[in-house]
């Protein structure tokens, strides 16, 4: 228990915190719409809800731990205040021992959003946010250089305290400020904003961003004003809507960006650059050797501009050089066989989605999935599992709109180039030889696919598709991966197709971008060596590595699963369960003593479920006529024990790509099976249900349910 007097002290600090002018008008005004002459426990509760949804109470609990640090650490200082400004929040994500920094590196931090107004259409939807109803959450993702990151969720306002803290890894020993702007001129920072409904999980991409962090942290004239420290800044980031229509603000992130140096001390400092002119390596030496708390002096403002100055003209005379070498390659390519090949899918440039026109190639980079993806069948699977929309602006139809992969990921939603650039990459990094392809379809569209994505012919308007294609040492023979459904087909020139694709216009990937100029465009007669020159026009090599080595697109590092697919699984059975026998109850009129859910029988789901995500992850194969597929017949086992002579027994299984469970039962209710099995009568009823989800890599999850029944009959 609590001393007596240190709880009176901790009230204490705490009405101090309350009484400050600061958060009485924030208090006062976020429950002035309550009525005063009431004092109920249940007024109390809203109006603690009201306070925590907009951030209020974190704000009074970061300024008690700022403003009373001796009292919560025993009066223990920090001795790193000389190089890192002190910053007006308690950071959630990370502790710094800032005595035990043996690397350069950059601190992020993520402080507030304001004026985010995106999510707000109606005038209802402000006066709910007013009264502290919030139906989303925000989370921020950041990347940079392979380093990855995640905030937790925070309530979806027009002003949130963010109050999260990143530390990004540069050097893993002393190096001195120039050195690190020439180091690392490639170096950004990508942020990515995404809100979650908290009704039906269903994410929304909310702004992305990509940052030169080195223009803030060193002194220049268009860097912000910094006080006491030379090497922290503290910033607004004007964050801009996606989508293909959308040019306006979303809202303004602030944040604070501070260089962390492994230094020694000051009397260590000086010999360090009395040595450094004499014997550079027993300066490192000495660095390496002591850690203390003095940072270097900043760079003249003239040495940073020229520097930043340079980066700038040389990126633009890239751009510049790129644009014009594509043009004369456009040029010469329509012009053969007399501009026959004007009308063929050749895709060179895609909008993202901040609207900035960009190489295809710039998307693709080999991605190792490491020991979260193990085998390309298992990354195929994953990619899959990520579900397919196309991007809608204002009016009618799909906006083609490219995703850069770090907001694929997070959003955990994209079009289709979006998942065929990033199988693509995890292919690239098995060591296979992989390009997406850029194409037509059938005008059929296979199971599991949006329709939107496919080839509509009967409208007249044909949308592109892509895949990825694996060359092999055999040409005549390639492997067709299909993004979408995870489906791998193999392709033989002259023999007819089982796959669904119709036409191939082009192929890239990082290195190398090929057009087709093959007589016809059709899958049937075409020939995959890109070696051919009179059957694949080829860009420059060097040009495409000119421009892609300096892309932000691609993602840096794949993340584990963040879902626990056991409990989840669990969770989402018990919320399931129980949504369906309301469902039945409803429009079953039978006494409940008359069926139950069995647990044996919903055990004995288990293994079918395992073996239909099992066949996901293996073709198709061709099984002799004697041959049986013992594994089905094993997993089925359990059930045929399980139903008595006499019983009819249904089941009905289903994939689906969310863990909400009133959008599974709703989606599962659609059929005419689910709805029997359900409302099922009879004799001895027994009803059985299984959720097993699957998660790979990031945040996609694939669910199977399987709703089943035991009954006897009535005659």
């Amino acid at each position: 228990m609590a001393n007596p007097l240190e709880s009176t002290h901790l009230r204490r600090i705490i009405s101090e915190a309350l009484s400050d002018d600061k958060h009485f008008e924030k208090i006062k005004n976020a429950l002035s719409y309550l009525p005063s002459e009431e004092n109920t426990e249940k007024l109390r509760r809203e109006a603690l809800n009201i306070l925590r949804s907009r951030g209020i109470v974190d704000s009074v609990i970061d300024s008690v731990f700022s403003n009373n640090r001796s009292v919560f650490k025993g009066g223990s200082t920090c001795e790193y205040k000389a190089v890192v400004r002190e910053i007006p929040f308690r950071s959630r994500a990370v502790e710094f021992d800032y005595d035990h920094i043996h690397e350069v590196g950059l601190r992020v931090d993520l402080i507030r959003g304001k004026a985010f107004i995106g999510h707000l259409e109606t005038y209802k939807e402000f006066v709910e946010e007013e009264q502290g109803i919030v139906k989303s959450t925000v989370i921020f993702y950041a990347s940079c250089n392979n380093k990855r990151f995640r905030s937790r969720p925070v309530p979806y306002t027009s002003d949130m305290d963010v109050n999260e803290c990143f530390f990004i890894p540069l050097e893993d020993k002393y190096i001195d400020p120039q050195h690190l702007l020439l180091k690392h001129s490639m170096s950004l920072l990508n942020i990515v904003c995404v809100s979650r409904e908290c009704c039906t999980g269903r994410r929304q991409l909310v702004a992305r961003a990509s940052i030169d962090w080195r223009r803030y942290v060193f002194p220049s004239s268009s860097a912000p004003e910094r006080t006491t420290n030379p090497w922290g800044v503290q910033f607004s980031l004007e964050l801009q809507s996606p989508g293909p229509d959308s040019k306006m603000t979303v809202g303004i992130l602030e944040l604070c960006l501070t260089i962390l140096w492994p230094t020694v001390s000051k009397d260590a400092c000086l010999n360090v650059e009395t040595n450094s002119a004499d014997d550079p390596h027993s300066a490192h030496q000495n660095v390496d050797r002591e850690h203390l708390v003095c940072g270097p002096n900043p760079l003249p403002l003239q040495v940073v501009e020229a520097q930043l100055g340079l980066e700038s003209a040389r990126s633009s005379q890239r751009e510049r050089s790129f644009v014009l070498y594509a043009r004369q390659w456009w040029r010469e390519f329509t012009q053969l066989r007399e501009g026959a090949f004007a009308q063929r899918v050749i895709k060179i440039f895609a909008n993202d989605e901040n609207g900035c026109s960009q190489f295809v190639c710039s998307f693709i980079r080999p991605l190792s999935g490491h020991r979260i993806l193990e085998t390309p069948s298992v990354a195929a699977r994953f990619v899959a599992t990520i579900p397919c929309e196309a991007w809608h602006g204002v009016g009618a139809g799909p906006k083609e709109q490219w995703c850069s992969a770090l907001a694929f990921v997070t959003r955990n939603r994209g079009d289709v180039p979006d998942h065929a650039n990033l199988l693509c990459s995890l292919l690239l990094g098995f060591g296979l030889n992989a390009y997406v392809a850029i194409g037509t379809r059938q005008s059929s569209v296979s199971a599991g696919e949006d329709p939107d994505t496919s080839l509509n012919q009967a409208s007249g308007r044909i949308r592109h598709h892509a895949w990825v294609v694996v060359l092999q040492m055999d040409p005549s023979a390639v492997l067709f991966w299909d993004p979408i459904s995870g489906r791998r087909y193999v392709h033989q020139r002259g023999t007819p197709p089982a796959h669904p694709y119709q036409t191939v216009g082009c192929m890239y990937n990082h290195r190398s971008f090929y057009a087709n100029i093959q007589p016809t465009d059709h899958l049937f007669h075409c020939c995959f060596d890109v070696n051919d020159s009179s059957s694949w026009r080829a860009m420059s090599s060097d040009v495409i590595s000119s421009v892609v080595a300096y892309s932000a697109l691609p993602l840096v590092a794949l993340n584990p699963p963040y879902h626990k697919a056991c409990e989840l699984s669990d969770q989402v059975e018990i919320e399931l369960r129980t949504f369906s026998s309301e469902w039945r109850s409803q429009r079953v009129k039978q006494s409940a003593d008359t069926w139950f859910w069995d647990r044996q029988l919903s055990q004995a789901l288990t293994p079918v479920l395992a073996g239909f995500e099992a066949d996901q992850l293996r073709p198709p194969a061709e099984l002799p006529e004697d041959t049986l597929d013992i594994e089905p017949q094993v997993n089925m086992l359990p059930l045929r024990q399980y139903v008595p002579e006499g019983f009819t027994f249904k089941a009905y299984p289903i994939q689906l790509l969310h863990t909400n469970a009133r959008r599974i039962l709703s989606t599962c209710l659609r059929s005419r099976l689910c709805r029997d099995i359900l409302s099922c009568q009879g004799d001895h009823v027994r009803l059985g249900l299984r959720v097993r989800c699957y998660s790979y890599a990031e945040e996609a999850i694939v669910t199977w349910v399987m709703f089943a029944c035991v009954y006897k009959a009535v005659l």
